[in-house]
C-alpha cells in the first residue's frame, strides 16, 4: 500500500499520485500511523457466513427440485439447466457486489458477461427466438462499455486502473460482428450500434492512453 504524507491517507490501488492533492505517493512505512480519512466498511464475516450457508442450502433445494421436475415432466425444456444458471449467476453477482476490494469496473465487467450468458441461456432453452442476441445482449455490452468509459473520465487521476477492463469490454463489444457474419443475429441494428461504440472507445483508449495503455498491458500480462 502507498500513502500520501500531505493528506495522511492510504492508497490501495496502483496510482502514483494522491487522488486528492496530486502529491507523489510513497511506500508505506510500517512504523508510521496512517489516518484513513475514508475507512473501508468491514463486512461482518460471521453474519455473511450464515447468509452464505442459507443461500447454499436454498441453491441446493432449487437445483434439486428443478432436476426432479425435469424427470417428472418431460416437456422438452430442461428447467434444471435454467435453474442452475440462475443460481450461478446470483452467486457471481452477490460475490462481486459484496466484496469491497473488487474494482468497480471489474464488477461491471463480470456482471455484464455473466448476465449476458444467463440471458442467452434462457433464450436457448426456451426455443431460441433470437431476442437475446438481437436486443438484450448488445444493449448490455453497450451500457457496460459506456459505464466503464464514464468512470475513466470521472477518475482521470487514476484512470489507468480502468484501462484493462475498458479494453476487455470493448473487445467483447465487437463479438456481434461474428454473430452477424454467422446469421445468428437477424436484426442487427442494436448490434451495429454496439460495434460502433465499442470500436470508437477502443481506438480512443489506444490513442489517448498511449504509454498508459502499454504499461498497463505489460503489468497485467508481463509482456
Amino acid at each position: 500500500m502507498k500513502y500520501c504524507k500531505q493528506c495522511h491517507i492510504g492508497i490501495q490501488d496502483a496510482a502514483n499520485r494522491c487522488p486528492l492533492c496530486e502529491t507523489v505517493l510513497e511506500a508505506q512505512n510500517s512504523t508510521e500511523q496512517i489516518e484513513y480519512r475514508y475507512p473501508d466498511v468491514e463486512l461482518n464475516k460471521t453474519r455473511f457466513d450464515i447468509i452464505k450457508r442459507i443461500y447454499l442450502f436454498l441453491s441446493i433445494i432449487i437445483v434439486s427440485t428443478s432436476i426432479g421436475f425435469d424427470l417428472w415432466r418431460e416437456n422438452g425444456i430442461t428447467w434444471s439447466i435454467l435453474s442452475t444458471g440462475a443460481v450461478l449467476y446470483a452467486w457471481t453477482v452477490i460475490y462481486h457486489a459484496i466484496r469491497n476490494n473488487v474494482h468497480v469496473a471489474a464488477k461491471i465487467f463480470v456482471q455484464a458477461i455473466s448476465g449476458s450468458i444467463f440471458i442467452f441461456l434462457i433464450d436457448k432453452m426456451t426455443g431460441f427466438d433470437g431476442w437475446s442476441v438481437n436486443y438484450v445482449i448488445p444493449q448490455i455490452f453497450t451500457l457496460a462499455n459506456v459505464a466503464i468509459f464514464v468512470l475513466m473520465l470521472i477518475n482521470r487521476m487514476v484512470w489507468r486502473e480502468f484501462v484493462f477492463y475498458e479494453l476487455s469490454m470493448t473487445l467483447i463489444g465487437l463479438i456481434p460482428i461474428v454473430l452477424i457474419m454467422n446469421d445468428i443475429v437477424t436484426r442487427p441494428l442494436l448490434s451495429y450500434i454496439c460495434i460502433i461504440i465499442s470500436a470508437v472507445i477502443l481506438v480512443g483508449t489506444m490513442i489517448f492512453g498511449d504509454k498508459t495503455v502499454k504499461s498497463e498491458l505489460i503489468r497485467r500480462f508481463h509482456v
